[in-house]
């Protein structure tokens, strides 16, 4: 089998999996890395949210595991009980700290490959779970302590 034969019946195989999860749980989470920064840094959207009319969420600096069961309990908030609105605060999503709800549009750094590949970049709206640093501040914030490049965002809230 030639290189380009492996990465078709790959890709293939990809999208058979993102398909069959798609219509089994309503949406998938696929887990990177930035590659355009100088760390590695994690990045975990869904795919599928689309379809059910919802911003696909997105959130980076967190662990592949951490970030697959953080999306997958704000997927199911958001087909259960409607979309998140810019700058929403979530208090119990993460032990003793809020969350943040930022809308935004994907950029070269933060994109949903897979579901702009899927739905068509005019089609995929994106809203990005943003954490604090250990003090509770957030990027946006004076005194946000973390480095820019382990949680770049993707909109800040109105009162940001």
């Amino acid at each position: 089998m030639s290189h380009s034969q492996h990465n078709r019946a790959e890709q293939a195989h990809i999208e058979q999996w993102l398909q069959h999860t798609i219509d089994t749980l309503g949406w998938a989470v696929i887990s990177s890395a930035l590659e355009a920064v100088t760390v590695d840094v994690p990045v975990a959207y869904t795919v599928g949210l689309t379809e059910h009319r919802q911003p696909e969420l997105l959130i980076v600096g967190v662990d592949a595991s951490a970030a697959m069961s953080l999306l997958n309990d704000l997927a199911k908030r958001a087909t259960t009980g409607g979309p998140f609105h810019h700058g929403q605060r979530i208090g119990d999503l993460i032990s003793n700290y809020d969350a943040v709800i930022v809308d935004g549009p994907a950029d070269r750094v933060l994109r949903p490959t897979m579901a702009l590949h899927r739905y068509g970049p005019a089609n995929v709206r994106l809203q990005q779970c943003v954490w604090p640093d250990p003090d509770g501040r957030f990027p946006w914030e004076t005194g946000y302590t973390m480095p820019a490049a382990i949680q770049p965002v993707i909109g800040t809230p109105v009162n940001g």
